[in-house]
């Protein structure tokens, strides 16, 4: 996969995203928007989980708190009439 030109969205830290579920862990999490993909990820044996894409009106219903944090700041920065009426808006 190549990824081209980012746009920084958001960076995310703080004491909301600290993981204290085996050692301490402290989170800092970048936000980027590109419109520029080519090609496919490539997986390895290291990986949780496989890179996937959702359509943002299909987005799973178990998504991890956090992830639904960095979608919410997106969307506050691209789609401002959705914050404006109330629907996942960032806190």
């Amino acid at each position: 996969m190549v990824i081209g030109e980012l746009e920084l969205v958001r960076v995310f830290s703080g004491e909301e995203y600290r993981n204290d579920i085996e050692d301490e862990k402290w989170i800092v999490a970048t936000v980027f928007e590109t419109h520029d993909i080519r090609g496919r990820a490539k997986t390895n044996a290291r990986m949780q989980h496989p890179v996937r894409f959702f359509d943002l009106s299909k987005l799973p219903e178990n998504i991890d708190l956090r992830f639904q944090d960095y979608i919410k700041a997106y969307l506050t920065r691209t789609l401002p009439s959705v914050c404006s009426m109330n629907i996942l808006c960032e806190k």
